[in-house]
């Protein structure tokens, strides 16, 4: 039987626990997983610390199968992702002559010399395999060891996301063939409380498949419908009755599904009724 994954993120950088930068990428993976399929179970930003870096891989391999890290693969010395992964698997680093060649490239191309610093960034972990980054210096790295498969991705979005598609999604297709699909419908309340809908949903929350859950939104409540199954379609199927209940019992209460807000959502209704809205200052 294929094994199910079970993943997790890691973004590692100070800055994000500063609040300098938003960490989305973790949006982004979670999306990405969950458009095909794989689970994923964890998020959490950690320091530039190596000690902490090593506690949050030893936290992470203890409860998943794949693990994958944005951050820390710069050329400066507080980039320590896969300097703390070796010291935690116990592996040296080795001078990767795919990533050196890489590194070569990238500062010839730009008619610049390359910092010494970016030697360090030509440093793979033994028994490891170099992902390439056509978008920057940092190229990423896989390796699986004890049943765990990481995946260590630069930072910046413009790399990562593109990593994250051409080269770690097909690796988790080949590794765990194909998962069942999970799909989301959310639906958007205006001018009722969260506990008067909590009140009226117990019996449809104990469901398994689809699941059904309250999301916190701003001025609005909202409830999650989400389905797994082999195909778009089918999970579409399982989604399609709890929607039409929740219409039955709220009614009016509901104004739209999705991504839609408030604002669309009049808009629609003006449009319907050929009115329009005159503002003044």
């Amino acid at each position: 039987m294929m094994e199910i994954c079970r993943a997790e993120h890691i973004a590692v950088g100070s800055e994000i626990l500063l609040g300098q930068i938003a960490n989305g990428h973790a949006r982004s993976i979670s999306l990405a997983l969950a458009a095909e399929g794989f689970h994923l179970f964890h998020h959490s930003a950690v320091g530039d610390n190596m000690d902490r870096i090593v506690r949050e891989f030893s936290q992470a391999a203890g409860r998943s199968n794949v693990v994958l890290v944005t951050g820390g693969l710069g050329p400066t010395g507080d980039d320590l992702t896969k300097e703390a992964l070796a010291q935690f698997l116990g592996l040296p680093l080795e001078v990767s002559a795919e990533a050196t060649i890489h590194l070569d490239r990238y500062f010839a191309n730009r008619n610049k010399p390359m910092p010494e610093e970016n030697r360090k960034q030509a440093l793979c972990l033994q028994g490891g395999s170099i992902l390439p980054n056509p978008n920057g210096t940092a190229p990423g790295q896989y390796i699986t060891y004890a049943g765990v498969h990481y995946f260590l991705l630069p930072g910046p979005p413009l790399e990562m996301v593109p990593m994250l598609e051409l080269e770690v999604l097909p690796r988790l297709r080949q590794i765990f063939g194909h998962q069942q699909v999970l799909v989301s419908r959310v639906l958007h309340f205006c001018g009722i409380g969260e506990s008067e809908v909590d009140e009226n949903v117990q019996d449809l929350t104990v469901a398994m498949n689809p699941t059904l859950a309250p999301l916190a939104g701003e001025g609005e409540m909202l409830l999650r419908i989400t389905a797994s199954a082999e195909t778009d379609d089918e999970a579409r199927t399982l989604i399609d009755p709890v929607e039409r209940e929740l219409r039955k019992r709220f009614g009016n209460f509901i104004y739209g599904m999705n991504e839609d807000t408030l604002p669309i959502a009049v808009g629609r209704v003006l449009s319907h009724l050929g009115a329009s809205v005159s503002l003044a200052e």
